[in-house]
């Protein structure tokens, strides 16, 4: 599989939610993951579940389609929120 493209994307370290400290404590059960996440984790997290390769869908056809390229919907923290793709 091929790097996906994605639209709207921002170089490693250049989003709002990376510059914003990790304040889980580790180590405190309740705090602790996946109880309570800090607002850096949650935003990791929605970034860990954006696609970063090429992928297969089904069109109304029944026929493979590879998908090459979405455009990534931001949040305030310019956190993903969501993706739809361009094909």
């Amino acid at each position: 599989m091929h790097k996906l493209k994605i639209n709207n994307s921002k170089k490693k370290g250049e989003a709002l939610w990376e510059k914003i400290p990790c304040t889980c404590k580790k180590g405190t059960i309740i705090q602790e993951h996946p109880y309570k996440l800090c607002t850096h984790c949650k935003c990791k997290l929605q970034w860990l579940s954006v696609p970063q390769t090429n992928f297969i869908v089904k069109n109304k056809k029944g026929k493979d389609i590879e998908v090459k390229e979405i455009l990534l919907k931001r949040g305030k923290l310019e956190e993903p929120q969501g993706w739809e793709f361009l094909s």
